[in-house]
């Protein structure tokens, strides 16, 4: 059975380009939206009408949490047991960004111990992910493919860059370079 999210809190961890997008979302169908995130800056939230708090009262007023942040050494593990637990039993956590963000350890005996109601995600430590994978065919968890980013859209600037680059490097003027 679902559940209405209008009246609900949508805490967003990572209020960037993706984050921004989807608190609109949430304030479209009336949930109430708040976000944390190591860099966050309350002016910026506040123009987009969306609460800056603190990571623990994230996970303490949140009935969902979505998250959109970058996997660097500094995230990794972001969301422990203890994050996952404020957010409770009826809680539920949307992971699109990378699964190493969420400690994967606390994640499965949060749901399993009833401490954490759900889990919606598409990223996995080992993708593509298969039925080894405990999270696949867990009762509580709604897994799907990392495919959220294929569209025709996105394919068509993916090739568009690829092009461009390709023709930087022939020009002896590499761009994007990763150093």
């Amino acid at each position: 059975m679902g559940q209405d999210l209008r009246g609900k809190t949508l805490g967003i961890v990572g209020l960037g380009r993706l984050g921004s997008q989807v608190a609109k979302l949430g304030q479209a169908i009336g949930m109430d939206v708040i976000a944390w995130s190591s860099n966050l800056d309350p002016v910026q939230a506040r123009a987009i009408d969306v609460t800056a708090v603190s990571k623990p009262e994230l996970f303490t007023r949140s009935d969902f949490v979505s998250i959109h942040y970058k996997l660097s050494n500094r995230s990794r593990g972001l969301i422990g047991e203890e994050e996952l637990k404020l957010l409770g039993p009826e809680g539920h956590i949307v992971n699109t960004s990378r699964a190493e963000i969420i400690d994967q350890a606390a994640l499965l005996r949060c749901l399993n111990d009833d401490s954490l109601g759900g889990l919606a995600t598409d990223v996995y430590t080992e993708e593509p992910a298969d039925n080894q994978n405990e999270l696949v065919n867990h009762p509580k968890v709604l897994a799907t493919p990392h495919v959220g980013y294929c569209t025709e859209e996105t394919f068509t600037i993916f090739y568009q860059e690829m092009l461009a680059a390709f023709e930087a490097f022939k020009e002896g003027q590499p761009i994007n370079v990763i150093n």
